[in-house]
């Protein structure tokens, strides 16, 4: 005689909760460090077009999959700040100043960005966004000294990206864009509603059977 018995509802709904638990997001991280991404997928150093000082630049990488609002050519073969050289983008233009918040908006989705950057001391503001839609934000200190200064996101899905500066002249400047593609298509919150129905199943098939009342 088979002593095989065939799984339980309890232990299919079980299964349903594990995937329900892999098909959520991975949780996101907030990158400052002297290097970036680890394994980035590309790396943007403006280097691929002549920028012209406090000439706007919106659509000129757009082979690299990127597009700019309030963003300005930085050129200066000397360097002189960490991590930046040669040709850069800022939101500010010579003689005329800041420009307001400079966005970076992707022509698909990634899951990771990272970028030096070297703003006059104060706290800048990284905000990444889907469609229009705010997904992630953080706040941190920069200057133009520090080699810790490439900042950015990993492990959420975006495509657009938005920088801003607290400080005496509310300027930025940006170079060495590094970016990760998006691996798969955004997940929709089926990933815990698959996981709160399992439990509730869970739940109903734990509890005893409701005893009748004698007559």
């Amino acid at each position: 005689m088979s002593r095989y018995s065939s799984p339980s509802p309890r232990a299919g709904l079980l299964a349903a909760v594990l995937l329900g638990a892999a098909a959520l997001p991975a949780q996101a991280a907030y990158v400052t460090n002297d290097f970036g991404l680890s394994l980035p997928h590309q790396t943007l150093d403006f280097e691929s077009e002549d920028l012209v000082m406090n000439q706007s630049v919106s659509t000129e990488f757009q082979a690299f999959g990127v597009s700019f609002g309030n963003a300005y050519g930085n050129p200066d073969p000397s360097g002189g700040y960490p991590n930046i050289s040669g040709n850069r983008i800022g939101n500010f233009q010579g003689g005329i100043g800041n420009q307001g918040t400079l966005v970076m908006d992707f022509a698909n989705v990634l899951s990771g960005v990272a970028f030096a950057m070297v703003t006059a001391p104060g706290t800048s503001t990284l905000q990444a966004y889907l469609n229009n839609v705010l997904v992630d934000s953080m706040v941190v200190a920069t200057d133009a000294t520090s080699s810790a200064n490439y900042h950015g996101f990993d492990g959420l899905q975006f495509n657009r990206v938005t920088l801003s500066v607290v400080s005496f002249n509310q300027a930025l400047m940006v170079d060495n864009l590094q970016t990760i593609a998006a691996a798969a298509p955004v997940p929709e919150p089926a990933g815990w509603a698959l996981v709160l129905l399992a439990l509730c199943g869970l739940a109903a098939f734990g509890r005893p059977p409701a005893r009748r009342k004698p007559r």
